[in-house]
């Protein structure tokens, strides 16, 4: 099948998905090749129509593409102050990027419904108050807990949630933990691979890439 072909039949199931999750969800079919919007519904939610460009978030998955994903989910958008969780459907054909299907759902209202209640049951007294002299114990031994602080600081540097990491991203932060000397401490790569969603064969095939650049 060409790929027009392929995203003529996500066409339908923009408008499917739409009047199954309701008024304050946008569906957006994009064609990569065209590099606009070829189908939406909702569009007003984001001021988005047929013929609009890709996002700079699009921009980066076209740019970085993991032929192993076929989808993200549950992250965050925003746009004119509104609020979004969204998630994007990777399509392929034969392995090759060629559209996305994203689903972007409006929270603005249902956020600010929290902060009111939260404001309420904050007045009413009807929330503990953190206690500065709580005691928490970690069972890890030190070395452990060193590891995974070492390699929480290297993503908060990279400052994106792993599951939305391209390739270039995981890696940037498996050379940060390398430069640190982290990879060479007991159980590090294991718990490198767990953190970043990958196996630990990639982790070790990241750092002899590294090694082999840096030569």
């Amino acid at each position: 099948m060409s790929n027009k072909e392929i995203l003529n039949i996500y066409r339908p199931l923009v408008h499917f998905l739409s009047d199954v999750l309701g008024a304050e969800t946008e569906v957006v079919l994009f064609d990569i090749s065209e590099n606009q919007v070829i189908e939406i519904s909702n569009g007003h939610l984001s001021g988005r129509k047929i013929g609009s460009g890709p996002t700079p978030f699009l921009e980066r998955i076209k740019a970085d593409d993991d032929s192993s994903k076929d989808y993200m989910s549950n992250y965050k958008g925003a746009v004119d102050g509104k609020e979004f969780i969204s998630s994007t459907w990777l399509i392929r054909n034969e392995g090759e990027l060629i559209g996305t299907l994203c689903i972007n759902r409006n929270i603005t209202a249902a956020k600010a419904l929290q902060r009111d209640l939260e404001k309420f049951l904050a007045g009413a007294n009807m929330i503990p108050a953190a206690s500065s002299e709580e005691t928490v114990e970690e069972f890890d031994d030190s070395i452990t807990v060193m590891v995974k602080e070492k390699i929480q600081a290297a993503m908060d540097d990279v400052g994106i949630n792993p599951q939305h990491m391209t390739v270039k991203e995981k890696k940037r932060v498996v050379m940060i933990l390398k430069r640190q000397g982290v990879t060479r401490m007991k159980g590090a790569v294991a718990e490198i691979a767990v953190r970043l969603d990958i196996s630990i064969p990639t982790v070790y095939r990241y750092m002899s890439e590294m090694t082999a650049l840096f030569q």
